[in-house]
């Protein structure tokens, strides 16, 4: 479907039934995020068409591509040493970044937990120097983020971390891992 050499880290976005395929396209030490709105007729896909491709400067890498509801990819950034979790909206070409609060933070395995009206949550996994993975969510509302960090290790760490629909009595959602 797509021939292209250099993809990885893709994710199916859905805006008003009309599908489409975000990749992170790497070449050399340059990397993009390209997306391609799918040409599709009676539930089969025909073809495809690039929307959009956003270049990164050289030497940073877009990682954990996920649906971030509305049109909009969700993925983790890396510059230099400084990691972000970063919303990309292809109608208006815009860019949210939600930089981590501690030096030297990494993060992996970003995944969508919900999507309400007006706030959306993301898990993903995070490590500091000297600490085993643990459990982080990024919730924005009104592309205003907060994110919430688990603050001690757990024997073997928390590498990937996803949501669990509620069960019946409960609120909201919990997080496997």
């Amino acid at each position: 479907m797509l021939p292209e050499t250099g993809l990885h880290d893709s994710a199916v976005l859905t805006v008003k039934g009309v599908h489409y395929i975000a990749a992170v396209r790497t070449a050399s030490q340059r990397s993009s995020l390209k997306i391609w709105k799918l040409d599709e007729n009676n539930g089969r896909i025909r073809g495809k068409k690039t929307v959009s491709e956003t270049a990164f400067p050289a030497g940073d890498a877009a990682y954990s591509l996920t649906d971030a509801g509305d049109g909009q990819a969700a993925y983790i950034y890396k510059h230099e040493l400084v990691w972000s979790v970063r919303i990309y909206d292809p109608v208006s070409e815009t860019t949210s970044v939600f930089r981590t609060p501690h030096e030297r933070m990494t993060l992996r395995n970003l995944s969508m937990a919900a999507n309400g009206e007006t706030q959306k949550t993301f898990l993903f996994s995070w490590a500091v120097p000297d600490s085993m993975p643990r459990i982080g969510s990024l919730t924005v509302e009104d592309m205003t983020g907060n994110m919430h960090l688990q603050k001690t290790d757990v024997s073997g760490g928390i590498y990937y971390p996803v949501a669990l629909k509620p069960y019946e009595g409960s609120e909201g959602s919990t997080a496997a891992y």
